[in-house]
């Protein structure tokens, strides 16, 4: 609850997701909590391929957290919004790392994945 008594719902910034994609053979299931992808075979339900990469989460930093509220700031349509984006600066936790990726076929800095997955998935 904000201070003047409204309800705010958010997303925490950089959190985990559950993704799927569809492939030509496979459909490919991620949690952003670790680069790996795996494809599974749609009739079956097998696991068909597991695609990793040996690479460290990385840790949200500073720069992070202050471009994520410029861009929340910067979409505020009233001084009442803009107050809200302010407390909630305050208040929010951040994780420590970042997602591994914000969808199958990029990381969370826009670099492709993995071409093998990419390919498959054309």
């Amino acid at each position: 609850m904000t201070s003047s008594g409204a309800v705010a719902v958010w997303n925490v910034p950089f959190s985990r997701g559950f993704f799927t994609a569809f492939g030509r053979d496979l459909v490919w299931i991620g949690i952003s909590d670790r680069y790996e992808l795996r494809g599974y075979d749609p009739l079956t339900g097998s696991l068909r391929r597991m695609l990793r990469l040996d690479r460290a989460l990385r840790p949200v930093r500073r720069e992070d957290r202050e471009r994520f509220f410029e861009r929340q700031l910067a979409q505020a349509a009233t001084p009442e919004q803009e107050r809200a984006y302010r407390e909630v600066q305050r208040i929010i936790d951040f994780p420590p790392t970042m997602p591994a990726f914000a969808d199958l076929t990029e990381d969370s800095e826009g670099e492709s994945l993995d071409p093998r997955l990419r390919a498959s998935m054309a």
